[in-house]
């Protein structure tokens, strides 16, 4: 990675990368966004605010759906927890 330096009114450090860096960033970046969204729907899974029928599981599973089409940006918890606020707390 070669760094730049040039000043200006401020002084701003650029980055510039190779195409096979960058394809390798984006590879690890997507494999954490996967890993995160995985343990969002266990998350949800476990503290879902279930109801006392079948309904309740098929309710889970259309919220499920519609998280996956990216329709909805939260499945109910207990802990009323969307994606944005899990990643946020419980990212390593």
């Amino acid at each position: 990675m070669k760094e730049i330096k040039r000043n200006v009114t401020e002084s701003k450090t650029l980055y510039e990368i190779s195409e096979d860096e960058l394809i390798k960033i984006k590879r690890k970046e997507r494999a954490k966004g996967r890993q995160d969204v995985a343990e969002y729907i266990d998350f949800a899974f476990c503290n879902y605010i279930w109801e006392m029928n079948i309904r309740g599981m098929m309710g889970f599973i259309e919220r499920l759906i519609k998280f996956c089409r990216l329709e909805i940006n939260n499945i109910d918890n207990y802990y009323k927890y969307n994606f944005s606020d899990f990643v946020k707390k419980y990212r390593n």
